[in-house]
């Protein structure tokens, strides 16, 4: 399980965490517990279009991010002496 979220959660290298992937999980699980407040304890009216396309929007944004930092970011390479 460690492994798989290390994989998950890394950056390029696949070796250190990178902080745009843990935080935007966190942002989609604090989207995620705000929709199930305003919907089922607050009984707002749930339209599924507008819902759908913020959960899209917010996915699309943090994927592209980390993706970019992935392709910017250059791995740890082992320096020859």
């Amino acid at each position: 399980m460690k492994k798989a979220l290390l994989t998950i959660f890394s950056d390029g290298s696949n070796r250190d965490l990178d902080y745009t992937k843990v935080l935007g999980g966190a942002t989609f699980v604090v989207f995620l517990v705000l929709s199930f407040y305003a919907y089922g304890y607050k009984g707002s009216n749930w339209n599924p279009i507008e819902w759908t396309t913020a959960a899209s929007v917010l996915l699309g944004a943090i994927g592209g991010v980390s993706k970019i930092k992935d392709y910017t970011v250059k791995p740890n390479e082992p320096t020859i002496p």
